[in-house]
């Protein structure tokens, strides 16, 4: 993640998913070569990035594993189903609504970006 490819090509979109944290309150073991430490790294990696206005950064992780400076948004999703999402209960899978995806200041939300597409259809339209 050096400077060249997000200086170039900026702005930049930048989707860190690294494995759940220990405080994920998850199963250790989870992974076939497991590491419940790296998203620490990355957390602090998006945090000290999610200011440079070339960058969008999207974190995803599980609710309550990262605390997020105010500025990031935390948007809840549902996950389906695979290795992760084990123990299913009678609902669907135990863990599917723990999802969250946390972006940075500099990300485009989707509601705004209607508004621009409109605003051009009506310009052709003229």
């Amino acid at each position: 993640m050096g400077e060249t490819p997000t200086e170039v090509f900026a702005p930049a979109a930048v989707f860190l998913d690294p494995p759940y944290a220990d405080t994920a309150k998850r199963s250790s073991n989870l992974y076939r070569v497991d590491c419940e430490s790296v998203a620490h790294a990355v957390r602090e990696w998006a945090i000290a990035n999610g200011n440079n206005p070339n960058l969008r950064i999207c974190l995803a992780g599980y609710d309550g594993e990262h605390a997020m400076p105010s500025g990031w948004e935390c948007v809840g999703g549902k996950a389906g189903g695979g290795h992760g999402y084990g123990g299913q209960s009678k609902d669907g899978y135990a863990n599917e609504n723990r999802e969250r995806l946390w972006f940075s200041p500099h990300c485009e939300r989707p509601e705004r970006l209607m508004l621009f597409e409109m605003a051009e259809a009506t310009e052709e339209d003229d």
